[in-house]
């Protein structure tokens, strides 16, 4: 998955990163709203039970200081008005039953803190505060919403008073909340990819610029090519800045690399030092930026593998055109980095290969010359 995004345009990754940013940010927004608004509705209803089980608890009192069961039960069945009323109950002291209301469709064994039937029916106090704290919770859709009050005669409390609500009432009212949601966050991050697919030109187009004009100077060895700088000074106008001075320090080298007066690399006619590996602060002063440095070395060894690659194979097919071509490719591209130990190789590659000379000393060079790639890349990967 990663591999994946790292190998997709800027354009796609910025637009990418924007809309996934905005999703997340609206969902814990929309989240944030879903919760508050079951909260408060859930609350409402809760106090609203608690209520009525408080009038149903001081209604009934006298039924059951006298134990007027029927009494009871009329008290609680004039809860029938209120349709989301599932059951009503009223317990006694020692948690036995004493009158119930069950709305048409529901039965008391739906009810899991209740054990036993009939008259032998008991609460088991323990289950029920568990279920009334769990049904306490916000998003706690499948549950009961309970109202709980107790029965209190003369100072003394008689027993409890439980109303149970089921969730309908809540789903109903969540439904069109998560459509309206759901739209708001639809047209929100349809608005983010519009604005973002307009302001991601700001990075995107220089970047793709940017590596056309590489792509035409590593191909076509146009040294003379510049990138366009719209960015100012941030670290992309920064960027561009150091390849066209990069690019300007190597134009002098490969025109005089492509001349056809050539001149002998260091090491070679009067100077009898050796050639350097690694000129790295001849390329440095070229480039401008450290920082660029391991950029350019990358794409050299890159390109290099291929140029060597391609003499090879004209070393082995005795393809003269193709020595000389591919010598002198390899040649500029070690003077333009500072390899110039190749670049030494490389010139006296290209006189055997412009001077059909045998292919045997060919070979020979061939071999020093991918030693020498060797301990450039070495060289190179030293820190400074």
């Amino acid at each position: 998955m990663l591999r994946r995004f790292r190998d997709l345009s800027i354009r796609r990754k910025l637009l990418a990163i924007l809309l996934l940013t905005s999703a997340v940010v609206l969902s814990l927004v929309s989240t944030a709203f879903v919760i508050t608004e079951a909260t408060g509705f859930r609350s409402g209803m809760q106090t609203e039970l608690s209520a009525l089980a408080e009038i149903v608890g001081s209604n009934s009192s006298a039924a059951v200081a006298f134990n007027d069961r029927k009494s009871a039960a009329d008290t609680l069945a004039a809860l029938r008005a209120k349709p989301y009323i599932l059951t009503a109950l009223v317990v006694l002291k020692d948690h036995s039953l004493f009158a119930s209301y069950v709305a048409p469709g529901a039965t008391l064994r739906d009810l899991g803190f209740i054990d036993g039937s009939g008259e032998s029916a008991r609460v088991d106090d323990r289950k029920l505060r568990v279920e009334s704290a769990r049904a306490s919770f916000p998003l706690a859709l499948g549950d009961h919403i309970f109202g709980i009050s107790p029965i209190i005669l003369d100072g003394q409390q008689l027993g409890t008073v439980v109303v149970l609500s089921d969730s309908t009432a809540l789903k109903h009212r969540l439904k069109p909340f998560f459509l309206m949601l759901a739209g708001v966050l639809l047209g929100a991050l349809s608005l983010v990819y519009f604005l973002a697919a307009k302001l991601q030109r700001i990075i995107s187009e220089p970047d793709s610029h940017l590596a056309q004009v590489m792509k035409a100077v590593s191909t076509d060895k146009s040294y003379n090519l510049r990138a366009r700088n719209q960015q100012g000074n941030d670290e992309l106008g920064t960027l561009i800045d150091g390849c066209n001075e990069m690019l300007s320090g190597a134009a002098p080298t490969a025109e005089a690399a492509a001349s056809p007066v050539e001149t002998a690399p260091a090491g070679e006619g009067g100077d009898t030092s050796p050639p350097p590996v690694f000129d790295r602060a001849g390329l440095l002063y070229r480039v401008g930026d450290p920082e660029f440095i391991g950029v350019f070395v990358e794409k050299y060894l890159a390109s290099t593998e291929q140029l060597l690659g391609l003499l090879r194979q004209a070393i082995a097919d005795g393809d003269q055109d193709g020595m000389h071509l591919h010598s002198h490719s390899i040649k500029g591209a070690a003077a333009s980095i500072g390899a110039e130990v190749m670049r030494s190789i490389a010139f006296e590659m290209e006189k055997k290969g412009a001077q059909q000379e045998d292919v045997e000393g060919m070979t020979r060079l061939y071999q020093d010359l991918e030693e020498a790639f060797d301990e450039f890349r070495r060289e190179a990967a030293q820190p400074e």
